[in-house]
């Protein structure tokens, strides 16, 4: 299967040649990881930790994580056999499409989603079949639609709230339909939940194997990147229960032996430290959410509903006459701004461009004026 690069790298990789460039097309925090996190690794190099951890982690951290689902997701695994630590949510959601599907199965997967979703089924020789999460529906599930994907091939449904591209959170009435979907047809799901510490205005976030039905046959899939600014530590974790578990360990070890063993000691702790930290950044980012959306707002032909998680806005373009792919590019080579085009996560993405709002308030100021100019003069 060969794999192609898409609208999101082609703008990305221009933006990384040019000078002077204000950066808000990716989800990098702006924040340094917390300190204690970084003396908790610091003191981990100093003391020797160096070696091989276990193929699932150091016990210690899967006790950790497993505290923390049982506490805050109603899931409720055992360290020892059904927590696994692996490089970020993008190598959890590899291994388990990787362990799931055989070739020719069929994987729901979101549209607009994020790009690596397609790719991994692809790579696993699945076929992605996408269930559209229609704009003029802001975003939300239809039950009904995605019912009528579902085929005799259909393997896997895999499911991102907080999501990525949009920004929505799926309400309790939506997972229970996504539950309903997967028990009544056999499927197994993949439950995205990178964003689930990032979200906004009493809107809550829900694990999806925390239903009724669920615990057997979903793979969660977490990470440290969003919550704690490590994004470069590379580290995460996929939670699943008895053989699922033992499929996607198989697949992992062969891979990757083991996660690197000082992010394990700054993960966790991470999860054992104090979280005001996250509690700081969380208010920053509503500041800057709502600084960019206004300023979204205020634009000529633009428009922008503020976001319910994630540190994105998806805003709707569709008045301007021009295809996202090419708004972005204009926006890179006359503005001096990058942003990422909708269709990059679909077709469903068409009509929007995503604008981070983790850069600088200096930033996101700049880059509000900037993105002003050229739409005013597109």
């Amino acid at each position: 299967m060969r794999v192609t690069y898409s609208d999101i790298e082609e703008v990305i990789a221009e933006a990384d040649k040019l000078k002077d460039v204000v950066r808000l097309e990716q989800g990098e925090p702006a924040f340094r990881t917390p300190r204690h996190i970084q003396d908790a690794a610091v003191a981990a190099l100093r003391a020797g930790y160096t070696k091989y951890t276990e193929i699932d982690g150091l016990l210690e951290l899967r006790k950790a994580i497993a505290h923390k689902l049982k506490m805050e997701n109603g899931l409720d695994a055992n360290p020892e056999s059904e927590v696994i630590v692996t490089a970020g949510a993008s190598e959890a959601v590899f291994t388990a499409m990787q362990a799931v599907l055989d070739p020719g199965d069929e994987a729901l997967i979101p549209d607009p989603g994020y790009v690596s979703y397609e790719r991994c089924v692809s790579l696993a020789g699945g076929v992605p079949v996408y269930y559209p999460l229609k704009p003029d529906r802001e975003f939300r599930i239809d039950i009904e639609t995605m019912k009528e994907r579902i085929t005799h091939r259909t393997k896997l449904v895999l499911i991102n709230s907080p999501g990525n591209p949009a920004g929505n959170v799926f309400t309790k009435n939506e997972l229970s339909g996504v539950s309903d979907v997967c028990v009544d047809n056999d499927l197994i799901a993949i439950a995205d939940e990178v964003y689930e510490k990032i979200v906004y205005d009493g809107n809550k976030h829900l694990s999806l194997g925390s239903f009724p039905g669920m615990e057997q046959r979903t793979i969660t899939v977490n990470s440290f990147s969003k919550t704690y600014a490590m994004t470069g530590w590379r580290i995460g974790y996929a939670v699943a229960s008895g053989q699922l578990a033992d499929q996607v360990r198989k697949v992992h070890s062969t891979a990757l032996i083991c996660v690197d063993s000082l992010a394990q000691y700054g993960a966790l702790a991470a999860l054992s430290g104090p979280q005001d930290c996250v509690k700081r950044m969380l208010l920053e980012y509503q500041k800057r959410r709502k600084s960019l959306v206004t300023g979204l707002n205020k634009m000529n032909n633009v428009s922008c509903d503020m976001p319910q998680g994630a540190f994105f806005a998806f805003a709707d373009i569709t008045k301007l006459g021009i295809a996202s792919r090419d708004l972005s590019l204009k926006l890179l080579r006359e503005g001096k701004v990058s942003t990422i085009p909708g269709s990059g996560f679909g077709r469903m993405g068409e009509g929007r461009v995503r604008i981070s709002f983790t850069a600088s308030p200096k930033d996101i100021e700049e880059g509000v004026r900037r993105i002003s100019r050229v739409v005013t003069n597109a």
